[in-house]
């Protein structure tokens, strides 16, 4: 039986501890979940358990003949090889097999031919033979053509060549299998059929993932890393976040019992230091204190009760956005055509579809940053955007992340760039860095970060949670269900698509829209469900009324837009209506800056500049009463004008 048996495996960096004493065993049928915070030290554990480490001690077995097989997060594989060819490398060992069998063969002799009967059986009992077939339907379930498979390795992109990566790991037929974040670079489908792989899979499987749905689909046991010591936890990974969460709440309730003992003593102390006749009595006490502290649990830094709010959204018309026959090539490529879609205030649009199919490229589009080839686009009255993308090339003046995040946030949110940041991984001195030396990931995380300082009623985001642990995750996903904007996002994580979609919108050459949350559109998709080719095509006569160049919907209604005066009346309305938004975006502000003063130890110490400043907010808030009331006295008679 194939295993793969860590003992008292050790590893410190400096006085940083990061493995301590680690030990488990990976078996046949093993599918272990390795968890732990940014940092925890899981991606050390991996090389160390490959040879790209070397620990400081501990053993580390792997039974005789087992074949161990890695695949790191920055797996690419950049080659003059064709796609077939470089994968088909996973039997590498197995030619070499062949050729000695042939070579042996040609000897003659008994010894030798007992040899190569003993290779060919082996052979025979590999996938060796079957490797075709097995090529073939690794490479199109990873999301690969045919057309790709004479294709040079060095012309695909940097996540196609993870794949490529992939592939010869999964092809090698390993005994234990470590993946660090496999399923960052896959869209949904090639990550459902990852998981089924998996699934399979017989060996021993140890897998690093911030994606909680993949982690419970796969795994049977999980093992948490924290302060270098490695617990293991038998059973789904829903299992142990509720054992987990049960265990941290005995540690928090210790650890508050320890801390209230402490505070007895340290009270005990100061009030009999001086006393003669109580010296001994207080030395013993204060030696009790020692023990304490020493003994005092350490929690996980997802105990602290971190929170991180979008700002207010500014307003806006109840029609954010609106295209019609939107298309999109590029070269003789088509990547979406017909593309007609209605998104109203409050949606949380979800865009799904294979890699390639122009997901990235719509949200580049609704951004601003590229344009469609035909088709139109227009927005809604006082819509602001905020877009994100991994891939925004963004100057940042030589700053640090700090520097970065203050120099952008508002008076009123300067107290919370810290919070902000530590909830996006930058922690400790991790604020002071240069952005100069941070990496793509790091960069992501802080463009995503700064979206938290400025109101926006409109979010674009292109893949938010890629860099991003488990514990940050959830803290953007509250923040977003929280957030009462508009939201428009893709993401290949499902749980993170299952918690916010409120309806969804497939794209391939002919995109299709799902009415429904994402539970809605996994069920229509397995029912071969298409959806709506164009959901706008039922509301047709309502998006050209929207148009600047209102057409007809009925005849009563055609005698309305006809009319000029009607005409001019919208437009002044409109005009109204945009001067009311950009007046109550002002006040709004000044009323933040207002209320921020409040905190301010010059104005609360003084009692007179502290009543000033009330009044203000008191006044502003007046004000922005009666701009509100306005502003929807206008929408509502926009509504029924148009």
């Amino acid at each position: 039986m194939a295993f793969l048996q860590v003992s008292s495996l050790s590893l410190a960096f400096g006085e940083r501890v990061i493995l301590d004493k680690v030990a488990f065993t990976l078996a046949p049928m093993s599918k272990a979940a390795l968890v732990g915070i940014n940092g925890a030290g899981k991606s050390t554990l991996m090389k160390v358990l490959t040879g790209g480490l070397s620990p400081d001690d501990g053993e580390i077995v792997l039974s005789k003949g087992a074949k161990l097989a890695y695949m790191a997060q920055s797996s690419k594989v950049e080659a003059e090889a064709t796609l077939w060819q470089q994968v088909e490398h996973a039997y590498d060992d197995w030619f070499a097999y062949e050729a000695r069998a042939h070579a042996l063969m040609e000897l003659g002799d008994e010894e030798s031919l007992q040899e190569a009967s003993a290779l060919h059986d082996r052979l025979a009992h590999s996938s060796f033979y079957q490797r075709t077939s097995l090529i073939d339907a690794t490479l199109r379930g990873l999301g690969f053509k045919e057309s790709d498979f004479i294709k040079q390795v060095k012309h695909f992109s940097s996540g196609w060549q993870m794949r490529i990566a992939l592939a010869q790991v999964l092809l090698s037929e390993p005994d234990i299998l470590l993946l660090d974040e496999p399923s960052n670079f896959l869209d949904t489908e090639t990550s459902v059929w990852l998981m089924d792989w998996l699934k399979r899979f017989s060996g021993g499987l140890l897998l690093v993932s911030h994606d909680r749905y993949f982690l419970e689909q796969v795994t049977n046991e999980t093992l948490e890393l924290f302060n270098g010591a490695l617990k293991r936890y038998a059973g789904s990974y829903s299992q142990y976040e509720v054992r987990r969460a049960q265990e941290l709440e005995q540690l928090m309730k210790l650890r508050q019992q320890q801390e209230e003992r402490l505070a007895q003593i340290e009270d005990f102390a100061r009030k009999f230091r001086a006393s003669p006749s109580k010296a001994s009595l207080v030395q013993s006490r204060l030696r009790e204190a020692e023990k304490i502290r020493e003994q005092l649990p350490s929690l996980p830094e997802t105990t602290k009760q971190m929170r991180i709010v979008l700002p207010k959204p500014p307003h806006a018309g109840e029609r954010v956005l609106y295209l019609e026959d939107l298309q999109k090539s590029y070269n003789d490529r088509l990547i979406f055509s017909d593309l007609t879609l209605l998104v109203e205030k409050g949606e949380r649009l979800a865009i799904t579809g294979l890699n390639g199919a122009g997901k990235s490229t719509l949200m580049r589009i609704l951004s601003g940053v590229e344009k469609a080839d035909s088709g139109y686009l227009k927005w809604g009255s006082g819509v602001e955007i905020g877009y994100f993308s991994e891939d925004t090339h963004q100057p940042f003046m030589g700053k640090s992340v700090l520097e970065e995040m203050e120099s952008q946030a508002p008076l009123h949110l300067q107290p919370e760039v810290r919070n902000i940041l530590g909830a996006f991984l930058f922690n400790g001195d991790a604020v002071y860095k240069p952005i100069s030396v941070l990496s793509g990931g790091e960069k992501a995380r802080l463009l995503l970060a700064r979206l938290f300082l400025k109101p926006f009623n409109l979010l674009i985001l292109d893949e938010p949670t890629n860099h991003l642990d488990l514990q940050s995750k959830d803290l953007l996903l509250r923040a977003l269900k929280e957030y009462r904007g508009t939201l428009i996002f893709v993401s290949h994580d499902r749980y993170f698509n299952e918690q916010l979609a409120t309806s969804v919108l497939h794209m391939q050459a002919e995109p299709r829209y799902y009415p429904g949350d994402y539970g809605y559109y996994l069920d229509q998709w397995a029912k071969g469900g298409t959806g709506q080719l164009m959901r706008a095509k039922q509301e047709q006569s309502l998006l050209k009324a929207i148009k600047e160049e209102p057409k007809v919907i009925t005849n009563s209604q055609q005698e309305r837009l006809q009319n000029k005066a009607q005409a001019a009346k919208v437009r002044k309305l409109k005009r109204q209506e945009e001067e009311l938004l950009l007046q109550i975006a002002e006040q709004e502000d000044t009323l933040a800056q207002k209320q921020a003063m409040l905190a301010d130890e010059v104005v609360y110490r003084d009692v007179g500049r502290l009543k000033e400043v009330q009044a203000e907010i008191a006044s502003l808030e007046a004000s922005l009463e009666t701009l509100y009331e306005s502003w929807q006295s206008i929408t509502q008679e926009l509504e029924r004008d148009t």
